[in-house]
């Protein structure tokens, strides 16, 4: 009987009216309402007669019974929440019932395992907070509970936690955040970023964070900001708050950032500098600890992704001229994400994924607004970029953190295309470096006017069983032509008491590159409150890296020669050939070469394409002819489902590649 009528009345409350049907609630009473009460309603509406009635009746405590037990039932759950929402809070009863409801409704939105009944429990506690009245105690307990819940044991009721908080922030009046809860609800989040392990509940603390943040005055917000300051002893914790704050001040004018960034750069360059200093060495092995840096250099991406470029780029200007303590610590941050070790082997994959993402990402936005010649110069320099990615796509670690192939493709692509536009960028080679790139090029023509085929390994079954049919256990699937966008969602650290947790006790690296997934709206009745935290999480997006606009009047000849970009994919190109060898051990590599070089020949202008078409080519023109494919592999577009296919199957894709 209580799962039936619970269930009835849940569907016929779906209707607009549906609260109009609990007037005959109170009808034995309504007698008693005096005349200038009844004109008092013709005027208002009949809101407050409907919550009169409804506390007089009879039925009222029936009711109540009624939802407190359909609680108790998972099942029920959904249409009991519906009922307390559309009856009673729509109409604001009055009675301590309707509160101790709420109590049960906070512990069933964390303990509960069904993500949408969370949602509703979070809008309905949210709503009640808003519209019922509260002492500051009550309300306090009420967002502590929240806050308390942040660390609850399963990551859905986590989740369920910071989504309730996120509509508090969204939909508390900002004078009441900005003086009540504002530094309560920053200090337990920010204070949960080292420690959340889960991927989607980090990402979801950093919407939380950067939405407080904006929601705050200009005054509260610079009071948080001193208290972040403060956290010195905890510089993981302390470079990632700082990172938040100028991604949060994003929409400033530029004035109004400068001063942010006068803060938080200086502080940000004194956390790498004491890791460096006490052995968190930014290259750090296996047996120093890698988070600082790495915390460090996600800040760097956000202050690069939401700060002005000409105001940054006038911080480097001013760190040659003056010194200042901004411009100085941006120089510091700049050198140590793009100087001569940005590809270093020992660096870990984690620091390079972001340095390359910073990379493909400066690269589109110098392309596209003014040349970047106070970026590129000094210690990172376009040349020392482009000899470092040279390096990386030839070297073996690609096979192993197979995460990094796709984002060292892009970024390559981007400094190429950049350089073949403007490259005066490129100080004039040496005479050295200039014969070294013919000596390569002549010497693969050469191979090539022998017409000798490229020798490859026979398949035996000891291959076969040495190709992995797997990713190893740090990569993820990601597309080599879908790549996302920097996202915010960072591999942490478990235990700020033990900095050097094992790597392979964090989230997969690849896990802050995929946006976690969005589930159906809520249909929300009249006057409840839209939005959840989970409909705010930042989608992949792509950026399209356009085609190459050839500028000036350089001849083309002397453009490919003073850019470097034609040395670098000969030397590139013949490297490549000669890993068809031995396809096995160098798969990671060939399909990032011929995705790479199918890119290229859809973005480069004819007569630059024409001029670059043998080194871009020749590889592909070998693995066609060396490698037979059977037409009959199934469609692959992800890396992963690449290296999923066996050692005979690679050969066959690597024709179809070619």
């Amino acid at each position: 009987m209580l799962a039936t009528s619970t269930r009835l009345l849940s569907a016929l409350l779906n209707h607009r009216q549906s609260s109009d049907w609990f007037q005959s609630f109170g009808q034995e009473e309504a007698g008693v309402t005096k005349p200038e009460v009844k004109v008092k309603e013709e005027k208002q509406g009949s809101k407050e007669a409907r919550r009169a009635m409804i506390e007089k009746s009879t039925v009222f405590e029936a009711l109540m019974s009624h939802i407190q037990n359909a609680l108790e039932t998972p099942a029920l759950q959904s249409a009991a929440l519906q009922l307390l929402r559309r009856v009673l809070l729509r109409n604001r009863v009055l009675n301590a019932a309707v509160y101790e409801c709420m109590d049960a409704i906070g512990d069933i939105m964390i303990t509960g395992s069904d993500k949408r009944t969370a949602q509703q429990c979070a809008q309905i506690f949210v709503d009640f907070m808003l519209d019922y009245p509260h002492e500051h105690k009550a309300m306090q307990l009420r967002i502590t509970h929240l806050l308390k819940n942040l660390g609850y044991a399963e990551e859905g009721g986590r989740r369920a936690a910071l989504n309730c908080l996120y509509l508090v922030v969204l939909h508390f009046p900002e004078v009441e955040l900005s003086t009540k809860w504002g530094s309560l609800i920053f200090a337990a989040t920010a204070a949960r970023l080292p420690q959340e392990s889960d991927p989607t509940a980090h990402q979801m603390l950093h919407v939380l964070i950067r939405t407080l943040l904006g929601r705050l005055n200009p005054s509260s917000r610079d009071r948080l900001l001193d208290l972040a300051l403060k956290w010195r002893a905890h510089p993981s914790l302390l470079a990632e708050c700082l990172g938040l704050f100028v991604e949060a001040g994003s929409g400033l004018t530029e004035s109004a950032q400068e001063p942010l960034l006068t803060a938080a750069l200086p502080a940000l360059g004194e956390v790498l500098k004491k890791a460096e200093a006490s052995g968190e060495d930014p290259n750090g092995g296996s047996q120093t600890p890698w988070q600082v840096p790495y915390a460090v250099a996600k800040s760097l991406e956000r202050v690069l992704g939401s700060a002005p470029q000409a105001l940054l780029g006038r911080l480097l200007e001013r760190s040659l001229a003056e010194g200042a303590a901004d411009a100085t610590a941006f120089k510091l941050l700049w050198t140590f994400l793009l100087g001569p070790d940005a590809f270093a082997s020992e660096r870990h994959p984690w620091v390079v994924a972001v340095t390359l993402r910073c990379l493909d990402s400066q690269t589109a936005k110098w392309r596209s607004a003014s040349l970047p010649r106070t970026w590129l110069s000094g210690e990172v320099t376009a040349r020392g970029l482009l000899r470092a990615l040279e390096a990386l796509l030839l070297s073996e670690r690609l096979e192993h953190e197979v995460t990094l192939a796709p984002l060292a493709v892009k970024a390559f692509r981007g400094l190429a295309l950049l350089l073949l536009e403007e490259p005066s960028l490129v100080p004039e080679a040496s005479k050295d470096e200039e014969n070294e790139a013919e000596d390569v090029e002549q010497e693969e023509e050469g191979e090539e006017e022998k017409g000798a085929e490229v020798p490859t390994a026979e398949l035996h079954g000891k291959e076969e069983a040495q190709a992995p049919a797997t990713l190893p256990e740090e990569a993820t699937p990601m597309s080599m032509e879908k790549e996302t966008a920097p996202l915010d969602e960072p591999p942490k650290e478990e235990n700020l008491e033990d900095p050097a947790a094992e790597p392979s006790k964090a989230p997969s690296p690849l896990e802050e590159e995929e946006a976690a997934p969005k589930d159906e709206a809520l249909e929300e009745p009249d006057g409840g409150r839209q939005g959840t935290l989970f409909d705010a999480m930042p989608e992949p997006k792509e950026a399209d890296p356009g085609a190459a606009r050839v500028l000036g009047d350089m001849p083309l000849v002397d453009r490919l020669r003073r850019s470097g970009v034609r040395g670098s994919l000969v030397r590139l190109s013949h490297q490549i050939q000669a890993f068809q060898a031995d396809p096995t051990q160098h798969y990671v590599r060939l399909v990032s070469w011929l995705r790479f070089s199918a890119s290229m020949a859809e973005q480069l202008p004819a007569d630059v394409l024409e001029a670059l078409l043998r080194p871009l080519l020749a590889p592909a023109y070998r693995c066609s002819t060396a490698f037979r494919s059977s037409g009959k592999l199934p469609d692959i577009v992800t890396l992963d489902q690449a290296l999923q296919l066996d050692a005979k199957r690679r050969r066959e894709y690597l024709a179809e590649l070619g």
